[in-house]
């Protein structure tokens, strides 16, 4: 449930504004995916917290369908 926004994951501004002490607090896109085969089927995911990262970490529950 939701949009699994992944990236960037904490950005200073200080790339697009000179001295800038700004942080983005919140990722903007979806980059990363967990891709797996019609073999299984997602029974839960979700985006973890931050690790220091520039991507925020994605968990799934798979399970191996019959």
């Amino acid at each position: 449930m939701g949009f699994g926004l992944t990236w960037p994951a904490g950005w200073r501004l200080d790339f697009l504004i000179p001295n800038s002490t700004w942080k983005l607090d919140y990722p903007l896109f979806r980059i990363d995916y967990i891709w797996y085969s019609n073999h299984w089927v997602s029974k839960s995911a979700e985006v973890l917290s931050t690790t220091g990262s520039d991507h925020l970490p994605l968990v799934a529950e798979l399970v191996l369908s019959k």
